[in-house]
This record gives C-alpha cells, structure tokens and sequence, in this order.
C-alpha cells in the first residue's frame, strides 16, 4: 500500500474523492492510502474464494461481498476493501453509506507482495476490533497456503494452516467445507 503525499483528511473528504476515484484507497487515522493492485493469480484465488463461499453460504441468511464493498471498523477508523467480506444476519452500514459495511464476520485476504506484512499483523489487529468478526482467512497467492484464523473467546483467537491440495477447510460456525483444490483452482504458479 502507498501513501499519498503526506496530508491528513478527515473521514468525508476521504469519503468524497473515494467516489470520484478510479483506483481503491484505504483511509486510517486520517491518511489515505492507494491499495495495490491485484495480479491475475491475485484475482483467480479471490473470485475462487468468493465463489465457494457464495456456493456454502446459499440458502443461509448470509451475504458474501467482493472487493467493491468497503468495510469501516468503527472502534479504529479504518476503511478498507478485503478481498471477500461475509456479513449473516442483516447488513450494517456505516453512517449515510450503502457502500461500506460494518459487520462482517469473516474476512478473507488473498497476500500481495506489497500488503503481507500489513495484512498479517496490523491490518489483522484492527479487524479485531469489529464486534462479531470471527473468521479471518490469509491466502498466500505465491504457494498453496492458508491461514485460518478463528475466534475462541473475547481475547483468544487459533490459527490452522493448510498446505496441501487435497486439504479441506471446515468453519463449524458457519457449517463451511473448502477444499484447498478449489481455492486454487487455475491457479499457475511460478517453476523455480
């Protein structure tokens, strides 16, 4: 993620040139930042990991959200665009928005070069911050590899990882079976 000139905006004039923008911006204690840009391995493993949770969500009062939905984590101030958001039960809105949600309960990010850093620890701990967010999931688009993070108490969450293709990952909560195969489905990954 880079910076813009070192300015600080308030949360509306942020707001504002996000609408007028054509690339996405995270916004975070009154700096903005221009959020990098997906490669197309980036893009498979994120519309792959939208498309099951669509599929394992279908007929449950959930909704699954690509990129385009922004996520406002009102106890920190961070706005932002994940890879794929789920919200079940009724959609909350920020404040006069119908483009920025408040309460997901699990988050997926597919790792950039640029972001990993970020997307592992701070960006991470901020999240947690939302009340109800429960599922956290770190897809590294250089390997086959996630991260699941999942919540066990107010202050407790665990991590899985998954390795292999023929792994399965299970989110009791919300009755979800993904297989690694299908996040990575196309998927070309670089010969060393």
């Amino acid at each position: 993620m880079s910076h813009f000139a070192k300015n600080y905006f308030s949360e509306d004039e942020y707001l504002r040139s996000e609408e007028s923008s054509v690339e996405k911006h995270e916004y975070y204690l009154g700096e903005i930042f221009l959020m990098a840009g997906g490669s197309e391995r980036h893009n498979l493993i994120a519309s792959n990991t939208l498309g099951e949770l669509w599929s394992n969500l279908r007929g449950k009062n959930c909704r699954t959200y690509n990129s385009d939905m922004r996520v406002k984590i009102e106890p920190n101030g961070l706005h932002t665009y994940p890879d794929v958001s789920v919200v079940c039960g009724e959609p909350r809105f920020a404040a006069g928005r119908s483009d920025t949600i408040v309460n997901p309960i699990l988050i997926a990010e597919v790792l950039s070069p640029s972001t990993e850093k970020f997307d592992r620890s701070q960006k991470f701990e901020l999240y947690r911050a939302i009340p109800g967010f429960e599922h956290y999931l770190i897809i590294d688009q250089a390997r086959l590899y996630l991260e699941y993070h999942h919540k066990i108490s107010p202050s407790k969450w665990e991590m899985e990882i998954f390795e292999g293709r023929n792994q399965t990952l299970k989110i009791e909560g919300l009755v979800i079976e993904i297989s690694l195969a299908n996040l990575y489905d196309k998927v070309v990954f670089d010969t060393q």
